[in-house]
């Protein structure tokens, strides 16, 4: 089993709760897109110039597996399991990094986009090497 090299221990926020003090499904993903951008912002660094290049969402299937209190610490792990033509597809999950239990995990498939274009385009070979030399590194 690989590991996920990426980490972002993310704040929890006052309004990420909910009235029984538990953080809210929803945040979970802006927590999980945190980690992406710093994802993104590691092993591609000068190659994705968001000027230029975006990635867009997909698809997204999350698993909520125990519920966060306000009080918990939360880290975001992240990995790319594949890299496609058009497509990268992100393993992600949030965890207690004090406990280790795990809070949830999901599976992102993003589109490479052409920010000024406005249209799909095909994963460049620098992301490819990138991610490859870091996940393989």
């Amino acid at each position: 089993m690989r590991k996920y090299r990426n980490k972002l221990e993310v704040q929890i926020r006052f309004n990420d709760a909910d009235l029984f003090g538990h953080i809210n499904n929803n945040m979970y993903f802006s927590y999980m897109d945190l980690g992406k951008v710093n994802y993104i912002n590691e092993v591609l660094e000068d190659e994705f110039d968001t000027r230029h290049d975006a990635m867009v969402v997909a698809n997204i299937n999350c698993d909520f597996i125990s519920p966060t209190r306000y009080d918990e610490r939360l880290c975001v792990e992240t990995m790319v399991e594949n890299v496609g033509e058009h497509s990268i597809v992100f393993s992600q999950r949030v965890i207690n990094p004090d406990t280790e239990d795990v809070k949830c995990r999901a599976k992102v498939v993003m589109v490479a986009f052409d920010a000024v274009e406005g249209s799909t385009k095909i994963v460049p070979e620098s992301w490819k090497e990138r991610i490859e030399r870091y996940e393989h590194g």
